[in-house]
C-alpha cells in the first residue's frame, strides 16, 4: 500500500500538470490593448476590474449579514469575500464596489467594510491610506446612521478594520512586526475578542490568524508560523471550512521556509495539492494568484518543474484574463512569468528560459518605441530587471546569450524600489565585469541611495538586502583586483546581515546568494593554491622536474559549508549551489558528497516525490486526486 500511495501522488501531480498545459502554446505577450477605462490602483498590476469569470471556483465561504441585503447583493459580498481570501484585490474591490451600488436603501456596511479591507494587502505590506481614510469616514458615518442590530462577528470585523487602518501612536509608520504597528493592533484586537466573546463566525478567527502571520520578522519565524499552521490546520479539518480559499491560502504561506516545508509537508503539501486542483480539475478557478500559489510550497522544496508550470499556466490566465476583460498588458502577471523563468533556469532549460526573457524584452522595446508611457511599462521593467539578472547569474559560463544580455539596457524611471535594486545591482556588477570603474562607482551608488531616499517606502526586506548587496559589490571589486583574500573579508562581513535580514520567500532579492557566493570565493582561493616544481637529482640522472600543487583542504570545506548552508536555510535545489557543491566536494575527495550531489543536479528537472495525502482529507476526493495525477504526468514529459 505504501508503494501505491507513492504511485498514486506522483500521479496526481500528473494528471494536473498536463491540464495545465492546455495553454502551454500561448506563451507569447499579446498585442497591446486599449487602456482600461478604470481608473488605477496601487495593486501591482495597476489596474481595477470586476470579477473575471465572475469569481468562478474559488472554494467556499459563508457569513452570515444582519443587513437586510438581496440574493444578488449577498452574493456579490460572499465573492468579493473569496477574492479578498484569494489576493485578487482590484477584483474583491470591484465586487464590494458592485454589491454596495446594488443595495437598495442605506449604505451596504460591511460592503464597505470589505471595500476597506482591500486597501492594505497584509502579506505584500501594500497599504493606500489616503482612500482608507475616505472609507473610514464613510463607515464611521454609515454606522452612526444605521437602525438595525450588527451581529457580534460583524461588529469585531468592523472595529478590527479601524484598527487597521488608525494611525494610534504613529502606528502607521511602523513594521508589521513592530509593537503598536497596525497590524500588531489588528491582530491583537482580533484575538482578544475571540477569547472573550460567545463563539464567532470563523471568517473572524481566519483573519486573526492571517494577521497573525503578516506579524511575522521574515518566513524564518519559526515558532510564530508553527503556531499559525497549527492554527490553520485545526479549522481546515471542520468539514465546514475544508474549502475556504484561505486557509489553503494562507497554510501554505505559513510553511513557505525550506524547513517548515520539509518539517510540515503534510499539511504544506496537501493544501498546495488543493489550491492546485481548483485550475487542473473542471473547476478552473478564475483566480490566477490562487493557481500560481502552489509553487510557493514547490519553491521551498526545489520541485523546479512544478515551479515552473504551474506559473505557466497562472501566466496563460493572466492572458485570457486580459483578453476577456480587454485590459492593457500592465494587468498581465509578470509576478508568476519571473517565477517560471526562474524554475526554468534551475532545472537547466536555458534556452526555454531566455525564450521567455526575450519574448519580455522585446515587448517593452516595442512598447516603448510606440511611445507607451513609462507608467504603462513600469511593471514590466520592474519584472526584466529581476529576469534579467537571474539569466546572468544563472546560465552557465560561456553561454552564448551572456554577451547579448549586457547590451540589454532598460530605464529604471518609475521602476519600484524592488525593481531597481536588481538593476542597479546587475549594473554594478557588468561594470566589473568590463572593467569600467566609472559606470561601476554610479550604480553602486544609486543602490545605496535608495536607503536614504524619503519618497520612496522600503520593504522590510527591501530594507536588509541593499546593504548585503553593497557589501557584496565591493567584495567584487577587490576580486577583480586580484584581493581575493579582501574580497572574502568583505563578503563575510556581509554574511550574518544576509542569515538574519527579514526574508520573504520566492525568488531570491539578493540575486546572487551570499552564502553561494563566499563558497565561490573560497573555492577560486583553493583553486589557486601555489605550486612548485623541485628539481629532484641523484648519483645517476637529474629527473624530469615535478607540478606539486598544494590543496588546502580547509579552504574546500569552508566552501562546501556555504555552499550547503545556501541550500540547507535558503534555497534548495538551487543549482548554482548545488553545482559549487559538486566542485568543492571532488577537490576535496569528499566521494559521498560529490556523489549525492550528482544524483540530486541530475533530478533538477524531474518532479519530486510527496507522501500520499492524509487519508481522512475530506476535501480531496479519490476521483480529482486521480484525474489531477495523469495531467501533471503528461505535462512533465512534453
Amino acid at each position: 500500500m505504501k508503494n501505491f500511495g507513492s504511485v498514486l501522488r506522483t500521479l496526481t501531480k500528473g494528471i494536473a500538470l498536463c491540464f495545465l498545459l492546455q495553454v502551454v502554446d500561448s506563451q507569447a505577450l499579446p498585442t497591446p490593448r486599449p487602456a482600461s477605462p478604470t481608473p488605477a490602483y496601487s495593486y501591482d498590476n495597476g489596474q481595477v476590474y470586476g470579477p473575471w469569470k465572475g469569481g468562478k471556483d474559488l472554494g467556499s465561504v459563508s457569513f452570515p449579514l444582519s443587513e437586510t441585503v438581496s440574493n444578488d447583493v449577498k452574493d456579490l459580498f460572499i465573492m468579493g469575500l473569496k477574492l479578498l481570501h484569494a489576493f485578487e484585490y482590484p477584483e474583491a474591490r470591484s465586487a464590494f464596489q458592485q454589491a454596495r451600488q446594488q443595495h437598495q436603501g442605506d449604505e451596504f456596511i460591511m460592503g464597505l467594510w470589505g471595500e476597506l479591507m482591500c486597501n492594505y494587502q497584509i502579506l505584500w505590506f501594500s497599504r493606500e491610506f489616503d482612500i482608507a481614510d475616505h472609507l473610514l469616514t464613510l463607515l464611521t458615518q454609515a454606522r452612526e446612521n444605521h437602525t438595525g442590530t450588527l451581529n457580534i462577528s460583524e461588529r469585531v470585523l468592523l472595529d478590527g478594520a479601524t484598527k487597521l487602518f488608525s494611525n494610534e501612536n504613529n502606528s502607521r509608520l511602523k513594521q508589521p512586526f513592530e509593537t503598536g504597528s497596525n497590524v500588531q493592533l489588528f491582530a491583537q484586537y482580533l484575538n482578544d475578542q475571540l477569547s472573550q466573546n460567545e463563539p464567532l463566525e470563523a471568517e473572524v478567527e481566519i483573519f486573526s490568524h492571517l494577521a497573525r502571520l503578516a506579524t511575522r520578522q521574515s518566513v524564518l519565524d519559526y515558532d510564530l508560523e508553527r503556531g499559525v499552521i497549527g492554527n490553520l490546520s485545526r479549522l481546515l479539518a471542520k468539514p465546514e471550512l475544508a474549502n475556504h480559499p484561505g486557509l489553503h491560502h494562507y497554510l501554505v504561506h505559513a510553511s513557505e521556509s525550506p524547513r517548515l516545508s520539509k518539517e510540515l509537508q503534510t499539511d504544506a503539501y496537501d493544501s498546495a495539492l488543493w489550491l492546485q486542483q481548483l485550475s487542473s480539475d473542471t473547476k478552473n478557478t478564475s483566480s490566477v494568484h490562487l493557481t500560481h500559489m502552489p509553487t510557493h510550497f514547490y519553491f521551498a522544496s526545489g520541485d523546479w518543474l512544478n515551479v515552473h508550470t504551474i506559473n505557466l499556466l497562472a501566466w496563460n490566465k493572466s492572458l485570457q484574463r486580459a483578453t476577456d476583460l480587454a485590459m492593457d498588458d500592465s494587468s498581465l502577471a509578470f509576478h508568476e512569468h519571473l517565477w517560471r523563468l526562474y524554475g526554468l533556469l534551475q532545472a537547466g532549460r536555458y534556452e526555454d528560459a531566455w525564450t521567455d526573457g526575450q519574448n519580455l524584452y522585446e515587448r517593452i522595446q516595442t512598447l516603448s518605441d510606440k511611445g507607451v508611457s513609462d507608467e504603462k511599462t513600469r511593471v514590466m521593467r520592474t519584472y526584466y530587471a529581476f529576469e534579467q539578472a537571474y539569466l546572468k547569474f544563472e546560465l552557465p559560463n560561456g553561454n552564448s546569450h551572456l554577451a547579448e544580455l549586457t547590451t540589454q539596457t532598460l530605464s529604471s524611471n518609475l521602476m519600484s524600489p524592488w525593481g531597481k535594486i536588481a538593476y542597479y545591482f546587475t549594473q554594478a556588477w557588468d561594470a566589473l565585469d568590463v572593467g569600467n570603474d566609472q559606470r561601476f562607482t554610479k550604480a553602486k551608488s544609486d543602490l545605496n541611495a535608495l536607503q536614504t531616499d524619503i519618497t520612496i517606502e522600503l520593504s522590510p526586506m527591501e530594507e536588509g538586502a541593499i546593504p548585503v548587496m553593497i557589501k557584496q559589490l565591493e567584495a567584487q571589486y577587490q576580486r577583480t583586483q586580484g584581493n581575493l583574500d579582501e574580497a572574502i573579508r568583505l563578503a563575510i562581513s556581509a554574511e550574518q546581515p544576509y542569515r538574519t535580514m527579514r526574508w520573504d520567500h520566492g525568488v531570491p532579492l539578493v540575486v546572487k546568494p551570499l552564502l553561494e557566493y563566499i563558497g565561490e570565493l573560497y573555492m577560486e582561493k583553493a583553486e589557486a593554491a601555489p605550486t612548485y616544481s623541485p628539481g629532484i637529482v641523484n648519483s645517476r640522472s637529474i629527473k624530469k622536474p615535478t607540478t606539486v600543487t598544494i590543496v588546502n583542504h580547509n579552504l574546500d570545506s569552508k566552501a562546501m559549508t556555504y555552499f550547503q548552508d545556501e541550500l540547507n536555510e535558503f534555497f534548495p535545489r538551487r543549482r548554482k549551489s548545488l553545482e559549487g557543491l559538486l566542485s568543492a566536494a571532488k577537490q576535496a575527495g569528499n566521494k559521498a558528497t560529490y556523489d549525492k550531489t550528482a544524483s540530486v543536479i541530475a533530478t533538477l528537472d524531474q518532479t519530486l516525490s510527496y507522501p500520499p495525502p492524509a487519508p481522512d482529507s475530506g476535501f480531496i476526493s479519490t476521483a480529482s486526486i486521480f484525474i489531477t495525477a495523469a495531467l501533471l504526468f503528461l505535462a512533465s514529459v512534453m
